[in-house]
């Protein structure tokens, strides 16, 4: 059998920044690991978490986590480690409070084991989101390869990441059933 259907066949079903191929935040969360409703990172702020595979993924959704208040549209991509846009949901509407929301990626996006970025902004600063707290000063986030940027919604086709100034990690990811 060729690498590559192995690669697959080894691949979990769901990759999320809360999950071990993300930065190493799980070693960092101040609360005890429970993601629960906190505040979005901020109007037109984007929010970019690395991550690192060791197999071949193919994206078929994304999803990220509503908080109690949905009142904003959300952009969800995947960059390329260099910082280029790979695929965008473009401007979505919220839609179901303290759940996740799905869109699909069409056509489907196959990662190759590698590095990347998944990136998630928000209009507004009114919303809430599913996260956890990572402990201590906000340049842990830059450590762990959490990054932020501002007026980026939609967002741009090519990342200008900066210092992470918030402490919450936001739960969002892509999943490979349609």
């Amino acid at each position: 059998m060729p690498d590559f259907a192995e690669n697959i066949a080894c691949a979990p079903t769901y990759l999320s920044t809360l999950s071990r191929y993300f930065a190493k935040a799980e070693e960092y969360w101040a609360s005890d690991g429970i993601p629960a409703s906190r505040s979005s990172p901020g109007a037109n702020v984007a929010l970019y978490v690395s991550f690192c595979i060791p197999f071949t993924f193919v994206a078929r959704r994304a999803f990220w986590g509503n908080g109690t208040t949905v009142s904003s549209n959300k952009d969800i991509g995947i960059y390329s480690y260099s910082g280029s846009l790979i695929w965008s949901s473009g401007s979505t509407a919220q839609s179901g409070a303290s759940a996740l929301q799905y869109v699909s990626i069409s056509p489907v996006v196959v990662l190759t084991p590698g590095r990347y970025y998944l990136g998630l902004s928000c209009v507004s600063s009114a919303t809430t989101e599913w996260g956890v707290v990572i402990g201590g000063a906000a340049y842990l986030s830059r450590a762990i390869g959490i990054f932020q940027e501002a007026s980026a919604v939609p967002l741009p086709a090519t990342m200008t990441p900066a210092v992470r100034t918030g402490t919450t990690l936001t739960l969002f990811g892509l999943t490979s059933e349609p």
